[in-house]
């Protein structure tokens, strides 16, 4: 594929990118490692299913697409029900 130069990147990415250099909203918490930040973000995506679920297990899995035994051990593992 070759190296990437700035002419290879959007306009929008390259925003984006002269953002995080400011610290912009983009990307806060850069200096946590990626597994905290997808983490925090799953979290986030289980506990707006479950708001709008009624805090249902079953149907919150059905939501987000996941298996229900998945969710119900994330969610007691992070402490969410």
């Amino acid at each position: 594929f070759g190296a990437i130069t700035g002419a290879k990147i959007p306009i929008r990415a390259m925003s984006k990118t002269a953002n995080v250099e400011k610290g912009g909203k983009y990307f806060k918490n850069m200096d946590r490692p990626l597994t905290e930040r997808v983490s925090g973000y799953a979290r986030c995506l289980i506990k707006s299913a479950f708001k709008k679920t009624g805090s249902n297990i079953a149907r919150a899995a059905a939501v987000l697409g996941v298996p229900r035994q998945n969710l119900s051990r994330k969610a007691k593992e992070w402490d969410i029900i």
